[in-house]
């Protein structure tokens, strides 16, 4: 007769805060989560993640040995799908857009909630990326700066939802289009910002400082 297998995520902590990482790591089983063990260092962390596959990685970015992007780097490098949460205090347009190009599923506050978390790592799936609204500087470009794309109302509210890391079907739900007229604005953002990807055109937008919280229709 085979064992019953475990079907829950598998997920693994890797934070210098050892008695966070012990208490989040405790804390997964009540929400349906799996806990592939924590570790305190980059180093350990990514050994760890090689001997478990874990399906998402709660990460600090900063780390006692290395930047958590540098880890997150070897992370991806040895299993592409994982989806990486990665939480920082004082988030730059920089760490925004090299997480972006990295491939990290989520960023979040170091304090943030614990509610937060977990949702995030309900929804970070890869090539989208799960941005915390704190994050998210409303940035009003002036008029006719050359070299500067020039987006409609609508585009950029699909782009803030892209940011958010919503797939065209919530995207369009949320603007209340239909899914061919949300993927018609997706094509027309990507388009503006030389962009092939959804991720690249948030990474693009985040250099341009284009981004802003998307408003109510």
């Amino acid at each position: 007769m085979n064992e019953p297998t475990d079907n829950r995520p598998c997920i693994v902590i890797i934070s210098g805060q050892l008695l966070f990482a012990e208490l989040l790591s405790g804390a997964l089983a009540s929400h349906n989560l799996m806990s592939g063990g924590f570790a305190g260092s980059a180093a350990e962390g990514i050994e760890l993640c090689r001997g478990v596959q874990p399906d998402a990685v709660v990460l600090d970015y900063r780390l006692p040995d290395r930047e958590g992007l540098e880890a997150a780097e070897q992370i991806l490098s040895d299993s592409p799908a994982t989806r990486i949460i990665l939480l920082t205090a004082h988030p730059s347009h920089d760490l925004l857009g090299r997480a972006a190009d990295l491939g990290i599923c989520g960023l979040l506050p170091l304090h943030g909630t614990v509610d937060s978390l977990f949702d995030a790592i309900e929804h970070a799936r890869p090539g989208a990326m799960v941005i915390h609204p704190s994050f998210l500087v409303p940035v009003t470009p002036p008029t006719a700066v050359p070299g500067l794309p020039t987006l409609s109302r609508r585009e950029r509210q699909v782009l803030a939802l892209l940011a958010e890391g919503c797939d065209v079907k919530t995207s369009a739900k949320r603007l209340n289009v239909t899914i061919s007229t949300c993927r018609g604005y997706v094509k027309s953002v990507l388009s503006k910002l030389d962009a092939h990807t959804q991720l690249e055109a948030v990474a693009v937008a985040r250099r341009m400082q284009l981004l802003e919280p998307s408003q109510p229709v």
